[in-house]
């Protein structure tokens, strides 16, 4: 997944945390396609600041997961509250 294009709905990483959820990043489009969302079984969908840091830290593409915790990505959110 390193360097690739931007999509509306990019799987990142799954068994994440004690309820072992995956994680997906996407955009407006996605978050709001109820049909993409059903079928990659997204239940729940967040909006926030992440998005916008995202295309600051890699801009054009979406990062590989081993990118975003090399950049301290999830602990530097604190920052930015949701």
């Amino acid at each position: 997944m390193d360097n690739a294009a931007l999509e509306p709905l990019t799987h990142l990483a799954d068994g994440i945390g004690a309820d072992n959820v995956s994680l997906f990043i996407g955009d407006q489009v996605a978050a709001s396609d109820d049909n993409l969302l059903r079928q990659h079984k997204i239940i729940n969908v967040l909006n926030c600041v992440a998005a916008l840091y995202l295309n600051h830290l890699f801009p054009g593409r979406w990062p590989s997961l081993d990118e975003l915790i090399d950049e301290n990505f999830f602990s530097s959110l604190n920052k930015y509250p949701c």
